[in-house]
């Protein structure tokens, strides 16, 4: 029975990992035949999506393959007293996601080969799936965490809507704190030399930023030119790419600093997480009848509500955006900041122009009405 199960699984996860990588192929090479920004903005938007449909399809695949029941007899196999408890929980998961990983690396290389025909970028597939696999696995390891302790305290200490965002609120703050680790797990990083050292130091003054520690990470000829704030606020910790430092002059990474610095001053991040927590606790309240007055209302009386909700809090979203935009523009000027961020975006091929809906989910302005508002403040 537990052969049966094991090739079920096995063959669960070929079967969407083929599925998977031939439609985004499929995807890749009819978006390759637009403009350079045009055809990353179609491949972005169906990785964005497509991707994490897949993961999810490969996971339903196990349950119904029945992987973690055979995952869970090898745990009680191995050690009952391991399997009844809150790492046996979160272990049971572990080949599920194993799974599901593999199926996610596959769609991306289906659309690999027109990523780096798009950006002009010489990456070995082989590279490239090790570098996304560590990432996808250090979320995994975050995803089985998580489901583990909910679990486990599921029933005893939550009880109430109140008590489940608290609980992903608690999740997400721990991860925050441990975020710096996590980032130089997931990615091959080194210390700075003392001439990049030097060099930041007065590129960061300039942005106003004040780093507990700075590292750099190497990207193995991924034309990816950005840095990344990782931890508490108070206790932030600079990540900046090797082709950021190597390729562009001190203008463009002092704005590239001064554009994070603001939204770290502005709290971009934590806000985005507490509509997160938010929309959850509207959610959960809701279905569980702790928040009474939304549960009384109809179906479409709470969509509207909700929707309402949502997008108020994308709009400010979206404004402090705009402010931390301010931000840099007061550390580096308008017109330095307007170049930097248009020779980003060719760098990246980043559309211009994206869709409403899709602004409002990520609470940001499209970049070219960023740049218009940027320019308008330098008189060009």
């Amino acid at each position: 029975m537990n052969v049966l199960t094991a090739a079920q699984s096995l063959l669960a996860v070929v079967a969407v990992s083929v599925l998977s990588f031939a439609s985004f192929r499929l995807h890749a090479w009819r978006a390759a035949k637009a403009p350079p920004k045009r055809a990353m903005s179609r491949i972005r938007r169906a990785l964005g999506v497509g991707l994490p449909l897949t993961a999810i399809v490969a996971i339903f695949a196990l349950l119904l393959a029945d992987a973690l029941g055979l995952t869970d007899a090898a745990l009680e196999t191995v050690s009952p007293a391991l399997a009844d408890s809150a790492i046996g929980a979160m272990l049971v998961w572990m080949p599920t996601l194993v799974g599901a990983i593999l199926t996610v690396i596959a769609g991306y290389l289906g659309a690999f080969p027109y990523i780096c025909e798009i950006r002009e970028v010489d990456v070995s597939a082989r590279d490239a799936a090790v570098r996304f696999g560590r990432v996808l696995a250090v979320s995994a390891g975050l995803f089985a965490v998580t489901v583990g302790a909910f679990l486990s305290l599921l029933g005893g200490a939550l009880t109430s809507a109140l008590s489940i965002v608290g609980f992903v609120a608690a999740i997400a703050a721990l991860t925050l704190v441990f975020q710096p680790k996590l980032v130089a797990v997931s990615r091959t990083t080194r210390e700075l030399t003392d001439a990049e050292r030097e060099r930041l130091d007065r590129l960061t003054e300039r942005a106003g930023l004040s780093a507990r520690a700075t590292t750099v990470v190497e990207m193995g000829g991924d034309r990816t030119a950005t840095v990344m704030l990782a931890g508490l606020p108070g206790r932030r910790h600079l990540f900046v790419t090797d082709y950021l430092l190597d390729e562009f002059d001190d203008d463009a990474v002092a704005s590239v600093l001064a554009s994070k610095t603001g939204r770290a001053k502005r709290y971009y991040r934590e806000y985005k997480l507490a509509v997160v927590l938010a929309a959850l606790g509207l959610v959960v309240g809701t279905l569980s009848g702790d928040i009474g007055t939304l549960a009384d209302l109809s179906t479409p009386e709470f969509l509207a509500v909700f929707s309402g909700v949502m997008v108020a809090l994308a709009w400010f979203g979206k404004r402090l955006l705009l402010s931390a935009d301010e931000y840099a523009v007061e550390r580096v000027g308008a017109g330095t900041f307007a170049e930097t961020l248009e020779a980003l975006a060719d760098e990246h091929q980043v559309s211009y122009d994206t869709g409403r809906v899709r602004n409002l989910v990520l609470m940001a302005p499209s970049l070219g009405s960023r740049l218009d508002r940027i320019r308008s403040q330098s008189g060009d």
